[in-house]
């Protein structure tokens, strides 16, 4: 689900007897649910193609994942009552993005190219896509969380050991020491409640922890 122009839209299950699909609907000023369009993918008897959980709303336009019967789980984007895929791999090989999150105006995701997974920044003021360069030796991010106007990414290393990373507007990372240490170990988890940052950490007396970030 998301918000739009002031209005809920949310995507759910639609059904006949001869497909099972999913299409996107919003909640009028009114209080009326409207669908607000097919998905192209509709009545070809694929179960479950369409729009697949929250939805994104940036310049005017709404992204979201959707499972394609040809493309697979690609990330597309709805303007002007239609549906465009922003196919990353192309073919029947599904890029299978996750981890959507705004942040300065723009839409990062983590994605598939086929040979391994990437970091992706969305301009949508255009729907180009760039990659983004993740720490040397470090594996994708875990998560993605936005705190103080900056993005923090937690990682693991090649050899499973955790870190935190601040990334600023113009994509400069930086590595966030805690209690003068860059390590977390357990850093994977990543969480904003009454404004504060919390993170799972390898506390030595304590083992696995939830502490605040300052």
């Amino acid at each position: 689900h998301g918000e739009f122009n002031g209005e809920l839209y949310y995507t759910a299950t639609v059904s006949n007897v001869f497909y099972v699909d999913r299409a996107l609907f919003w909640i009028t000023a009114g209080g009326f649910v409207q669908q607000l369009s097919n998905f192209p993918d509709e009545n070809f008897d694929t179960w479950g193609s369409g729009p697949i959980g929250d939805i994104y709303e940036l310049n005017s336009k709404l992204y979201m994942l959707c499972q394609d019967n040809t493309l697979g789980l690609e990330l597309f984007v709805y303007q002007n009552g239609s549906f465009t895929p922003l196919d990353l791999l192309p073919g029947l090989n599904s890029s299978n993005p996750s981890l959507l999150t705004i942040f300065n105006n723009k839409l990062y995701f983590t994605a598939s190219d086929f040979i391994q997974n990437k970091f992706y920044m969305l301009d949508p003021a255009s729907d180009y896509i760039t990659e983004i360069t993740s720490p040397a030796n470090f594996n994708l991010p875990q998560k993605l969380k936005v705190y103080n106007g900056q993005l923090y990414l937690s990682y693991f290393d090649l050899s499973g050991v955790g870190y935190l990373y601040a990334m600023d507007s113009f994509n400069t990372m930086n590595l966030i020491f805690l209690n003068g240490f860059s390590t977390l170990n357990y850093g994977s988890e990543l969480e904003v409640s009454n404004n504060v940052l919390y993170l799972t950490c390898l506390n030595q007396a304590n083992g696995s922890d939830i502490e605040p970030f300052s």
